[in-house]
């Protein structure tokens, strides 16, 4: 279940890097491990979006992939952890996508 945290938006510092490491071991914790997006002052991920005037918007994102088990606890975990990210960055929203795989 990849999820993209923003970093930067806007200009301003969203999630510190005590923050990612906060989330990296509450993922590792949950479900045994996470993959992750390093570097914030450089992060691999940016991102444009329009604002409400019609202004393009660049934030800066870090990806954390999580491989979890499909059951039925596993949307609303991600839902819970969601409206957690958005409430304590003040974002609006924090991506979250889930994907089935195969590990091989």
């Amino acid at each position: 279940m990849p999820s993209c945290s923003p970093v930067l938006s806007r200009g301003r510092q969203v999630f510190r890097d005590e923050d990612l490491t906060d989330l990296q071991e509450l993922l590792t914790d949950d479900f045994g491990g996470c993959t992750y997006t390093a570097g914030v002052t450089h992060p691999l991920l940016e991102g444009t979006w329009r604002d409400e005037t019609g202004a393009t918007v660049r934030d800066k994102h870090v990806q954390f992939v999580v491989y979890a088990s499909q059951s039925e606890e596993t949307p609303a975990y991600f839902r819970d952890l969601q409206e957690r990210l958005q409430a304590h960055g003040n974002q609006e929203k924090v991506l979250m996508e889930q994907a089935t795989v195969r590990l091989l």
